[in-house]
């Protein structure tokens, strides 16, 4: 649809009517509705304030409408893949004063999960997960940090504000943040799911959140590579993205846009505080 991520039900019989008024066989005729992968890039623009007159603002603003024009040209529709040095280069040609620019890759899948009901819900991001390691190797990696590169948006769950990690060897855990547990995460549920990290594909079992921030829950997760490829009747759009203005020169961040204006953008659904673990 033009406006947005799927049709209505009386849309639906419409067009199947018309369908079915140059069907010279017996054909049946269903609409299935796309699935949207949501990119989230975490990106950090680099200029030279010699070369612009333009605030740090203004830059930030000019970046912040590439990455609107890039998911307009290049995304939104089947069969569009996410080339990622395409998109830096992109962003590179938002203003002669850009030196460079890099980025974070997230991947974010949303879900409805009931609050009166215990349910379980596939997650399919169809693109690799970044990983620990196999999980024989769970016990004697010396290196295991604690968790890996899933996080999630907000729940309530068992009367905490919680979230979901993963221990980083296909094992998905729910937590609140407690400065009392280890790294500062308290564990209520050590076998909320798994992941098939090769497949993309996060499995949430028997879950039963009493409530959660807005309508859906967010779930996001570290690409193995930052180039993302859809798969059948799957979308991508962008969402949720933040654009760091960096002075050169001195190397802080002068200006920051996020939550850009582009198709995936939905209502500020806040993650933990602590920053993504990128493996």
């Amino acid at each position: 649809p033009k406006t947005g991520v799927s049709f209505s039900l009386n849309r639906k019989n419409e067009i199947k009517a018309n369908v079915l008024k140059y069907n010279v066989q017996s054909v049946d005729v269903e609409i299935a509705d796309p699935t949207y992968l949501y990119i989230v890039p975490f990106i950090n623009v680099r200029y030279d304030t010699r070369n612009t007159t333009k605030t740090p603002g203004e830059l930030a603003s000019l970046v912040a409408n590439r990455v609107i024009a890039f998911e307009t040209e290049n995304l939104s529709r089947f069969d569009k893949s996410f080339r990622f040095s395409r998109f830096l280069d992109y962003i590179d040609g938002s203003d002669k004063a850009i030196v460079s620019s890099e980025a974070e890759i997230r991947l974010r899948k949303t879900f409805q999960p009931s609050t009166t009901n215990s349910g379980s819900y596939t997650l399919y991001f169809n693109n690799g997960i970044q990983r620990l390691g196999n999980p024989s190797q769970s016990v004697y990696n010396p290196r295991h940090i604690g968790y890996g590169c899933i996080t999630s948006s907000p729940f309530t769950y068992v009367n905490k504000n919680s979230y979901f990690d993963d221990d980083g060897f296909g094992v998905l855990r729910t937590y609140y943040p407690d400065p009392a547990g280890r790294l500062g995460r308290v564990y209520t549920n050590y076998a909320a799911g798994t992941i098939d990290y090769d497949a993309g594909i996060i499995q949430i079992n028997s879950f039963l959140p009493s409530a959660y921030e807005g309508n859906q829950v967010s779930v996001f997760a570290a690409p193995l590579s930052p180039n993302i490829t859809p798969i059948r009747n799957q979308i991508l759009l962008m969402s949720q993205s933040v654009v760091n203005i960096i002075d050169d020169l001195t190397g802080k961040v002068v200006a920051t846009a996020s939550n850009v204006d582009t198709i995936g953008q939905t209502a500020t659904i806040l993650t933990p505080s602590i920053k993504l673990t990128n493996f």
